[in-house]
């Protein structure tokens, strides 16, 4: 690993005989985005049902051929430690900014506005996190419409 975002690198290769070319695709995405993409096309080209409302942590595959990251995603170091957080162009690691660039090489930087914005969205999500894997419930959509 030449970087802290190398041990998150990982390849999706999606294989099928009816697909006519191959296709590379540059834009960041993470495991939370395939399984709200995989649904979204059985429901378009298969009609099937899905919920109104998922809360998914991923909004989908981004298939744009030029590098860039339109989601933010927290990943797990370990299994109980989130240290690190990616939002738009950067990376946030323990207290450290770094910007990506196009082969996911990490240049730190010193920017005080976009540290403070990360640092903000990512306890956001821990706040989100914690509420959930502590006392609060999900419901289907089916209960929350009623």
């Amino acid at each position: 690993m030449s970087t802290k975002i190398d041990r998150y690198h990982v390849p999706l290769i999606i294989y099928s005989p009816l697909l006519n070319r191959t296709q590379k695709f540059e834009a960041m995405s993470t495991h939370f985005d395939i399984t709200p993409s995989i649904l979204q096309l059985l429901k378009h080209n298969y009609n099937l049902k899905v919920p109104a409302v998922a809360d998914w942590m991923g909004s989908g595959l981004d298939t744009a051929h030029t590098f860039r990251n339109i989601h933010s995603y927290p990943f797990m170091q370990t299994k109980n430690d989130i240290v690190d957080y990616v939002m738009d162009e950067y990376m946030l690691h323990n207290d450290e900014l770094f910007k990506i660039s196009n082969n996911m090489d990490l240049d730190p930087i010193e920017d005080d506005k976009e540290k403070a914005k990360l640092q903000n969205a990512f306890a956001i999500f821990k706040q989100k996190n914690n509420k959930v894997a502590g006392s609060a419930s999900m419901i289907p959509d089916s209960l929350l419409i009623k």
